[in-house]
Formats: C-alpha cells, structure tokens, sequence
C-alpha cells in the first residue's frame, strides 16, 4: 500500500507521519515516525479494509494537523 499526501509549494517545512488502521481494530497496524517525506509505503498481507491517518507536523511551531482516509480494500486471490 502506498500512501502520498498531495502537498501545497511552499517554503515552511513540514513532517508527516502516517497510521494505518485496520477495520474492525481499534490500534493502528502500522505506525510510521515522523519524517520529511509525504509518502509511506508498506506491504500489506492480510485482506481487509483499511483506512490511512495521516499527521502533518509545522515544523517552525509544532503545530499538527491531521486527516483520515476513505477506506481502501485490499483482496488477497489464492489459487486452488
């Protein structure tokens, strides 16, 4: 699974850290430190829906926003 916040120019620095929760759980399954790229990338081996909280830090004042996804479902096909 990848993730990607589409982010405005500008010239203030920004972090993002990115949580992804799986349906049906209340904890994320995975959960990624703070770092200065706006995408998060990830294997994802059981199916499910799974849904992406996505924390963007201002870096000059500490100030965080956040914004959750759709959920996204991932079908595992096995072969018989």
């Amino acid at each position: 699974m990848k993730c990607q916040l589409t982010k405005q120019k500008t010239k203030e620095a920004f972090t993002y850290a990115f949580y992804v929760y799986k349906a049906g759980k209340e904890e994320a399954v995975f959960k990624s430190k703070y770092t200065p790229y706006n995408t998060y990338e990830l294997p994802i081996t059981e199916a499910g829906s799974y849904r992406v909280k996505v924390f963007v830090k201002k870096e000059q004042t500490n100030e965080v926003v956040t914004q959750t996804s759709d959920a996204v479902q991932r079908t595992i096909v096995a072969d018989f």
